[in-house]
């Protein structure tokens, strides 16, 4: 399997480079005034606005730099896609699906996290694009496309 593979902080993150629709320059994005902590705001893609969360918050730490390596990447998703922005996305590794490992540790709260592996010296955690949005986010998308008030 194919991995786009990004950090935050010291650590190494991937993702699967069929759910990765493009890599795109870190951006200005559309603020959202009162979302939550992880909601970088809105990029305007291909005529529609996809929401964009820091990859860095999610993980429990700062949001991204603005950086020379600091991208979004839209992913895709069953419900539409969602945008990640990452600091360092630069490489791709190919790892085979028999090395990865569930996590020894349950996050319930991070249903988005994925199976992790050894990748030169250091564990690569994978991300699972369809678990990255919270519910609360997704009620809101999900009223946003109806045209319902949140």
């Amino acid at each position: 399997m194919l991995v786009v593979c990004c950090r935050v902080g010291d650590s190494l993150w991937g993702f699967d480079a069929r759910d990765v629709e493009t890599v795109v320059p870190s951006v200005a994005l559309r603020p959202v005034p009162a979302a939550p902590a992880p909601v970088a705001g809105l990029l305007r893609f291909h005529g529609r606005l996809v929401p964009v969360l820091d990859l860095g918050v999610l993980a429990g730490g700062e949001p991204s730099r603005e950086a020379l390596g600091t991208r979004i990447l839209v992913l895709r998703r069953p419900r539409g896609p969602v945008g990640l922005r990452a600091e360092r996305v630069v490489d791709t590794v190919e790892i085979d699906p028999s090395r990865l490992a569930t996590p020894p540790i349950d996050s319930p709260g991070a249903r988005w996290l994925g199976g992790i592996a050894a990748e030169g010296g250091e564990s690569l955690q994978l991300v699972r694009p369809s678990g990255l949005l919270p519910p609360e986010i997704e009620a809101l998308l999900d009223a946003a496309a109806a045209g319902e008030p949140a």
